[in-house]
């Protein structure tokens, strides 16, 4: 259903229907009154005038590096320490306009720019929200592995085990789900090939850049928060990237990041130790 509503740029309106897409959708979660209201009283000129700069400074670099602080998990001194390729990518924004030909669909409350890697190396420490079945605040650190763009359920580290089943879980549950799409013939053996090569791969690298959003227990407020990154698990937002699901994951909140973008060989600051020093 998400899918049929969240109809991607690239899509044709329909298998009879060559058009681009003509649907437009907004996409939230269902928060307090007042959650709505503070996120959404924002200058979405300024808003709209960081996005831009933003999304020209990752369209023109190769890299981005992340690197945050130590912390403890489960008994392990781990920090966030990422080296993302994204030569040749386009970067996207969310910036509360939803007026231009490509403009599809929005999240509500707006405020990110975000771009699909093409390979991602590291450590991922998690210390915000992350979307699985629902939105889930993190009570403690969860450590995530990635090697050659993909992810590993057997390589997260969390002294929060209910969280890491629920994990488990939720990534199993797209496995039935995919082989049931599979065995049904519902999409082509082609987009079946896609999904299943996609199915481990990181989707999405973010960044927030709505000044009154904060990390709660809302991951559509949590990953517009100034100073977080937020990374997805699956899939991404270019034709090849995509598969069956789409798990965000929020972090800088309690563990400030510093992110540079290479250009040209120079790194340029995006955020300094959890303060977004790009304006």
């Amino acid at each position: 259903t998400i899918d049929m509503l969240n109809q991607f740029w690239w899509a044709p309106q329909s298998r009879t229907d060559r058009r681009k897409p003509i649907s437009r959708t907004a996409l939230t979660e269902a928060m307090p009154l007042e959650t709505y209201i503070r996120t959404l009283d924002i200058d979405y000129r300024t808003v709209a005038k960081l996005d831009a700069k933003l999304k020209k400074l990752l369209g023109e670099a190769s890299m981005v590096r992340v690197t945050g602080r130590p912390t403890d998990i489960n008994d392990h001194k781990l920090s966030t320490d990422m080296k993302i390729n994204i030569e040749g990518r386009s970067a996207l924004t969310d910036d509360g306009k939803f007026t231009g030909e490509d403009d599809t669909f929005i999240n509500l409350p707006g405020g990110e720019v975000f771009i699909t890697p093409n390979n991602v190396n590291g450590i991922l420490i998690v210390d915000g929200t992350i979307a699985l079945d629902k939105s889930y605040p993190l009570k403690h650190p969860l450590a995530v592995k990635f090697r050659d763009g993909k992810f590993s359920l057997s390589q997260m580290l969390c002294s929060d085990k209910i969280l890491v089943h629920k994990i488990h879980q939720t990534i199993e549950g797209h496995i039935k789900n995919l082989r049931k799409i599979k065995k049904m013939k519902s999409v082509s053996p082609k987009t079946i090939r896609l999904y299943e090569q996609n199915f481990y791969r990181v989707g999405e690298l973010g960044i927030g850049t709505n000044p009154k959003a904060r990390v709660s227990q809302f991951l559509v407020e949590s990953e517009k928060a100034f100073g977080t990154i937020h990374m997805a698990l699956g899939s991404g937002y270019e034709p090849e990237a995509k598969t069956v699901h789409h798990e965000d994951m929020v972090t800088g909140w309690r563990t400030p990041l510093t992110v540079e973008a290479l250009i040209d060989r120079k790194p340029v600051k995006i955020l300094a130790n959890g303060k977004l020093v790009l304006t």
